[in-house]
């Protein structure tokens, strides 16, 4: 099984892993658990999008209690859109994160990010090292012709993602 996701992630990530790289988890509560866990101590904190999936903020808070930043998503003429130069704000003001979770497509407000944005925070996380916490869970739901990018597509990511994905029905 992990050989096969592996295959699925090279073909439609265009990056190299084999099974090594996949851990299954009962779902992606977990994996977001382990994540926080493993990667964030004492001093760090993390940043997340808000609104946002609850347990992202509420497993931040439980295990970096008041080290939760929220990178809050704005009006635009497309709805609500996260700005990255809100980001660098953020990052310029707070120089321990540890950890960005992002979630792209987006629950529960819908929004994709951009190639150019997804591209942009990978370079913000190697200026600033920090792992990314990638929830692309939603991939498959996409409408009206929009196209989804994973940041494990942007080089030298691979070692810098934990990628949360569920696979496809139509899995072979």
């Amino acid at each position: 099984v992990r050989a096969n996701i592996a295959r699925h992630i090279r073909e439609t990530r265009g990056v190299e892993v084999d099974a090594d790289n996949i851990i299954l988890e009962p779902g992606g509560k977990p994996a977001i658990e382990l994540s926080i866990q493993a990667l964030v101590g004492p001093d760090d904190y993390i940043v997340g999008q808000n609104p946002a999936f609850p347990i992202y903020e509420s497993l931040a808070n439980f295990y970096a209690p008041d080290r939760y930043i929220p990178w809050l998503a704005k009006e635009s003429e497309n709805g609500l859109e996260f700005d990255v130069e809100d980001l660098v704000d953020v990052l310029d003001r707070q120089r321990n994160v540890k950890l960005l979770i992002v979630n792209t497509p987006h629950n529960p407000v819908g929004t994709i990010l951009t190639r150019e944005k997804i591209e942009k925070i990978a370079a913000l996380s190697k200026k600033y090292n920090f792992m990314v916490l990638f929830d692309d869970i939603y991939d498959q739901i996409l409408f009206a012709g929009r196209k989804h990018f994973s940041l494990l597509s942007v080089p030298g990511m691979l070692e810098r993602t934990i990628n949360l994905m569920a696979i496809p029905r139509t899995f072979p």
